[in-house]
């Protein structure tokens, strides 16, 4: 430990006389372990880091995956839990001293002004297994867990009492109206406790109000019904793998009495992202990006480990007489590493500092631009110690990479000569070879950088430009939570006339339609074709006869279904182009027929739409069949509507004519261009990405080949000054410097397009309108990153062209 000491204080006493290089260095290491501890962060907060519960160490979730049992009725996930599953694993495992599960779902909260709130249906120990008691109020007693539909009490988030009630200290006991249905305020949940998941919750009530939130739907007696997620805490004793064991003879069990069917649990900490794909996803995606900002450093590593061999050249009569009175080399090779790890220490320190403070005021405004759909999202960014731990881990890894080799080679050289100076550290072939080898790998992952940044950017160009196939402009949609308010079908229908009909009043047209083009959803089911066996699985669409004409989508064939068509509920459709080719190849489909699941009954192709792009932008749907409103589509509808004036009044027309239907429906309005923008949102994320770490590691790259030329030029200058005494001018003298620093650049180049080939392979399976091998982008990253080398090097080689001889044969 004292030799630790006292080299801690030969390097501060070093690296006090060298501020600038301080200051450089710290700078470079901080920026790549800046970016790299807040992609950590990020991943940490919402994959790593406990519930923020009381012994969160103790608590777990649990998802299974069922196989070989046919078709599993799914609302949310397939991993998720029936209830009378849930039941068997509460009443049989001993491992847990309790067994929770929670669903989310969306709400309108009802006031003057009805608003979106998300919620979760839970069983009635949810906070006895997260939280324990509440520190107002309480939780759900097991009397209000009994008869579906009899017990109206919820327990409000402290977020949700605050904002909307604010603090009301006398809000127990009251009653709020939540999708149409009264609730009695009992409790209000602990500062912090957001759910168990990553979507924040508002409101929690029992299971059994599971019909006033999701009306239509009777879900607690089906067994074969995935929507249930899983949270349990561990007994005193028991470990994740015992149980796990435990649960799975329940399981084993419930699979011997629903043979041939086969489950398989995944028992693991509970954090905010547990979903077994999302989770998968998220680690793998997390990867990829740690691994892209890791090559920022890779280059800042690089960039560093020439400044310091430089440093150690000039200090290398220091070290010759330091040997020379008898000093150990391994001595000074432990110094010189120590300086280069509290640089690496010191940088890592303030890199995590600056990720931080940058999330802390970056993260919440990123939030607000996500759709309401979405909800909120709740996470803590602050470091913790897997966060500290992980940032000690890189800067020791940093500082050990860019010390390491200039340690080595500062310590092995010839003693004699260098006493006498005669010698130098870098006057072997060996150390220039190093030192142009560091410049190729910069300029290797910076070429891979830029190749990545370039791909990204024409992706994201491609999604700006793509045409989905419809008319986006001027387009204002409203949806509006009729299900939720108890609406039924014929309700409904009524609902969306009388607003077609004052709308008009105003004159602006409108259609209905759901799924709504682009928003993200999608609606399926499995059809018979006539004179067929086998069934297919299509994507479907309600719309109204208007839909058609009002988006500008052509019937290539055939003709719409009318308005007659619809009021009396005739069996006709409509399909799209691709769905035409698909099912009936070489066949006229105007006029063929298809039965609908278990309906009887037939349907009839009366017409054939264009194909257009609304589930996703990758590609036109491959099969989309077009339905008139029928029963319970209406209470999913959203309408339609463009006017002469601009999108904002029309937008405010639907608002101000639903509220006057029925104020108690909430309307939420957006124009058709916003469900495009979701889209391209994570294009715009990954874009910007890529450009910042493109060009950090071209600025990093730039300063590493800047500062190799003007050490080595500074090196030769006596050199120069006798090729020039020999007659050589100043275009000859340019022309070596700049060919000798190409060549490590060419080898790089050459390096850095080989990994982007490989890259390109990757992103062109993850985003949209990336291509292989792009030419305009690998082209001009090599040319540009060319030239950006040229520029960098001629300034130090038209200085050194400009030195007189005679200066420079008197150089030292």
């Amino acid at each position: 430990m004292s030799n630790v000491i006292r080299d801690l204080h030969y390097n501060l006493r070093v690296l006090r006389k060298s501020p600038g290089f301080v200051v450089v260095a710290v700078l470079a290491i901080a920026f790549g372990t800046g970016v790299n501890a807040a992609v950590f962060t990020l991943l940490n907060a919402i994959a790593l880091r406990p519930l923020p519960v009381k012994n969160a160490g103790d608590v777990v979730t649990i998802y299974q995956s069922v196989q070989q049992w046919g078709q599993r009725n799914v609302h949310g996930d397939d991993s998720f839990f029936s209830y009378p599953e849930y039941v068997s694993y509460r009443d049989s495992t001993n491992a847990f001293s309790g067994l929770a599960v929670y669903a989310s779902a969306g709400l309108t909260l009802g006031g003057a002004e009805p608003h979106e709130i998300s919620g979760d249906l839970v069983s009635c120990n949810y906070f006895e297994v997260l939280t324990g008691e509440l520190p107002m109020g309480r939780a759900f007693r097991a009397d209000e867990c009994g008869a579906p539909g009899g017990s109206p009490v919820a327990v409000m988030s402290r977020r949700l009492w605050q904002t909307q009630f604010g603090g009301d200290a006398q809000i127990l006991g009251k009653s709020i109206v939540v999708n149409g249905t009264r609730f009695t305020v009992v409790g209000v949940a602990p500062d912090g406790f957001n759910g168990a998941s990553l979507l924040s919750a508002d409101l929690w009530t029992p299971l059994t109000m599971q019909e006033q939130w999701i009306p239509g739907r009777k879900f607690l007696n089906d067994a074969n019904l995935s929507w249930l997620q899983m949270v349990g805490r561990l007994k005193a004793g028991f470990s994740i793998t015992q149980a796990t064991a435990n649960a799975a003879v329940v399981a084993g069990r419930i699979d011997q009495e629903h043979q041939p069917r086969k489950t398989t649990l995944q028992v693991s900490r509970a954090t905010l992202m547990n979903v077994p794909e999302a989770h998968t996803i998220l680690l793998g995606g997390g990867v990829v990006v740690l691994t892209a900002v890791s090559l920022v450093l890779l280059i800042a590593c690089a960039n560093l480990a020439n400044l310091l061999m430089a440093r150690a050249a000039d200090r290398q009569k220091e070290i010759a007489i330091r040997l020379a009175m008898g000093a150990r080399r391994r001595q000074i090779f432990q110094q010189l590493l120590a300086e280069s790890l509290s640089l690496s220490l010191v940088g890592g320190a303030l890199g995590l500092l600056a990720a931080w403070g940058i999330l802390k005021t970056l993260l919440p405004m990123v939030i607000a631009q996500l759709p309401p759909e979405v909800g909120s999202i709740a996470m803590n960014v602050d470091p913790d110690p897997r966060i500290i731990a992980y940032l000690l881990m890189l800067s020791f890894a940093s500082g050990v990479g860019f010390g390491l080799l200039p340690a080595l080679q500062a310590t092995r050289f010839d003693l004699n000569g260098a006493l006498k100076e005669s010698g130098t550290i870098f006057g072997r072939i060996g150390r220039h070879r190093l030192r142009n080898t560091l410049v190729a790998v910069q300029v290797a992952v910076c070429m891979i950088l830029l190749i990545g940044a370039g791909l990204l950017a024409r992706g994201l160009r491609a999604v700006q430009t793509i045409e989905p196939g419809f008319r986006l402009q001027d387009i204002a949609v409203g949806t509006f939570d009729l299900n939720r308010q108890g609406y039924d079908a014929a309700r409904s229908a009524a609902f969306h006339d009388e607003l077609a009909r004052r709308l008009a009043t105003r004159g602006i047209q409108s259609s209905l339609v759901s799924p709504v083009p682009l928003n993200g959803s999608r609606t399926g089911t499995d059809i018979r074709l006539e004179g067929r066996q086998d069934s297919v699985n299509v994507f479907t669409a309600a719309a109204s006869s208007s839909y058609f004409q009002l988006v500008e989508i052509p019937i290539v064939r055939g003709r719409p279904f009318n308005d007659a068509e619809v009021r009396s509920e005739a069996n006709v459709v409509l399909v799209s182009e691709s769905t035409a080719r698909r099912l009936w190849p070489g066949e006229n489909a105007v006029g063929q027929r298809f039965s609908v699941g278990r309906q009887t009954g037939s349907w009839e192709v009366v017409g054939i739409a264009r194909d257009v792009h609304s589930t996703g932008l990758s590609q036109a749907d491959e099969t989309l069949i077009y339905f008139p409103p029928r029963n319970e589509s209406r209470l999913r509808l959203a309408i339609l509507a463009r006017g002469e004036s601009d999108s904002g009044a029309v937008l405010r027309s639907i608002r101000e004519e639903a509220a006057a239907i029925d104020a108690n429906v909430m309307v939420r309005t957006n124009s058709l261009d916003d469900n495009l923008n979701l889209w391209q949102f994570p294009a715009r994320i990954t874009a910007a990405l890529g450009s910042i770490l493109g060009i950090a590691g071209l600025l990093l790259a730039s300063m590493g080949i800047y500062g190799v030329v003007a050490y080595a030029v500074g090196r030769r200058t006596r050199e120069i000054g006798i090729r020039m005494s020999l007659g050589a001018n100043r275009s000859d003298v340019i022309r070596m410097i700049l060919i000798q620093t190409m060549r490590p650049v060419v080898v790089g180049g050459v390096i850095g397009v080989a990994g982007g080939a490989a890259l390109s392979g990757i992103l062109r399976n993850v985003f949209f309108g990336v291509r292989l091998l792009d030419p305009i982008v690998f082209g001009g990253v090599a040319i540009f990153l060319t030239l950006v080398a040229l520029l960098v090097s001629y300034a130090p080689a038209r200085r050194a062209a400009g030195v007189d001889p005679l200066v420079a044969l008197r150089h030292e």
